[in-house]
């Protein structure tokens, strides 16, 4: 079962990493439109009394999602892009 799980993690973040690189401009946000590192909007922890928006490198993006965290707003159900 734990394999089973870390496979879905690790499909999840590839196919957020696969997005990222596709449709950058649908979810990614510059800071100040400097052109600095890229952001990625995602909902933290969805569902949970925990849950939250965070801005995070775009880097970071896979790992998030890899543990259950989804793209775009949270409550918004847009996965990000309007995909």
């Amino acid at each position: 079962m734990k394999r089973a799980l870390k496979t879905v993690g690790v499909a999840t973040g590839l196919l957020g990493m696969t997005l990222a690189y596709w449709f950058p401009a649908a979810h990614a946000e510059s800071p100040n439109g400097s052109g600095g590192v890229e952001k990625v909007r995602i909902c933290h922890k969805p569902g949970t009394e925990d849950e939250k928006e965070l801005l995070v490198p775009s880097p970071a993006v896979s790992g998030h999602l890899g543990h259950g965290d989804q793209l775009g707003a949270c409550g918004s159900g847009d996965p990000g892009g309007g995909l």
